[in-house]
């Protein structure tokens, strides 16, 4: 039997928010690194300007300040949507030069004063540290950019790992790596859906924290919907049953449990093994639909002789049905199901 179709929808899952995830604390990072270069350099090069007398210190503070937050805000443009959000969840706006100057003189303890009542010596004092301070980013932050990139690569690692048990575990690698390419390019495609939807509406869902759960919701729907494509796309994986359950598939409708168990029960009826390996099939690339079509069979068995004897005369298919029937809760109707199976 094919593994537990819940255990591989959760584990699909799992995947596509490593790799959401992967993707966005790497891109964080690399957006972090370049903004402390760039407020670092730029401060260097007005101190520079200031101590050379190209430019007066009043107007070295001015420019540092504008710049700081031009660079700020061109950071978190080409940041992703968790990025941007955190961001902004740290600090909403760039810091104004009156700000500035006033953290500056609480810093160099003359605050409370007048800017104007300082002596020229103490006012250049305070400029010059209003771009020192725009040169410098926050170290909590910055100390945190190399743990982001190790959770990254781990993430990273993780999602690829699972990709490739997937394969590597197949009965037919090549379909299932078709499979995790459209799963991985859906679940990138909805992590940035709802990363977005989620951000426009950041203040009732609480910011990073309503961004976060957009990528994750978004990218778990984005799989399952590439996933369903792709299977409707390229068939079941095994071929032996693909034409068959094409013909009671489809995009839009899903799956014809009643009308494949009848065309079973009708076509196949001497041929047990291949009804077995369409309910293994169906498990394994439509999850939750194969527990359907099998009590929609032993339905049919229950006034048809000749399937009940059929099903009963192939051990392996009606261990099949017994475990699709069985898994998870069952309801009063699948219990009959498998009472009529049990018995002897």
């Amino acid at each position: 039997m094919s593994e537990d179709p819940t255990l591989e929808a959760a584990l699909r899952g799992l995947e596509e928010t490593a790799m959401n995830f992967a993707l966005r604390l790497g891109h964080i990072a690399e957006v972090r690194r370049s903004y402390v270069e760039q407020i670092r350099e730029t401060s260097a090069s007005i101190r520079a300007a200031v101590d050379a007398g190209e430019l007066s210190p009043r107007r070295g503070a001015e420019l540092a300040n504008t710049m700081r937050n031009q660079i700020m805000e061109m950071s978190r443009a080409r940041d992703l949507d968790l990025g941007r959000s955190l961001a902004r969840n740290l600090k909403a706006q760039g810091v104004t030069l009156e700000a500035a100057i006033a953290r500056a003189m609480g810093k160099l303890q003359v605050a409370g004063q007048p800017l104007e009542s300082l002596t020229g010596a103490q006012q250049r004092a305070v400029f010059e540290e209003v771009i020192e301070a725009a040169g410098r980013s926050r170290p909590s932050v910055t100390r945190a950019v190399p743990r982001l990139r190790q959770a990254s690569r781990g993430l990273w690692l993780a999602s690829l790992a699972m990709a490739g048990y997937n394969i590597g575990t197949a009965e037919r690698p090549w379909w299932q790596a078709g499979r995790e390419a459209a799963g991985l390019a859906g679940g990138i495609g909805g992590g940035f859906s709802g990363g977005a939807t989620m951000g426009a509406v950041g203040g009732v869902w609480g910011g990073p924290v309503g961004v976060a759960i957009g990528i994750v919701v978004g990218g778990v729907l984005g799989a399952l919907l590439a996933d369903h494509v792709y299977v409707e796309g390229a068939g079941t994986a095994d071929p032996a049953t693909r034409a068959f359950v094409a013909r009671f598939t489809g995009f839009w409708t899903g799956v014809d449990e009643t009308g494949m168990a009848r065309a079973l029960a009708r076509e196949h009826l001497r041929n047990a093994a291949f009804v077995q390996r369409v309910l293994r099939s169906l498990s394994a690339d439509y999850g939750t639909d194969a527990d359907d079509v099998a009590l929609e069979l032993v339905t049919l068995a229950r006034t048809d002789a000749a399937l009940a004897s059929t099903i009963r005369g192939h051990a392996p298919l009606r261990d099949t049905l017994i475990e699709l029937l069985d898994h998870g809760w069952t309801s009063a109707t699948e219990q009959g199901a498998l009472r009529f199976l049990q018995a002897r």
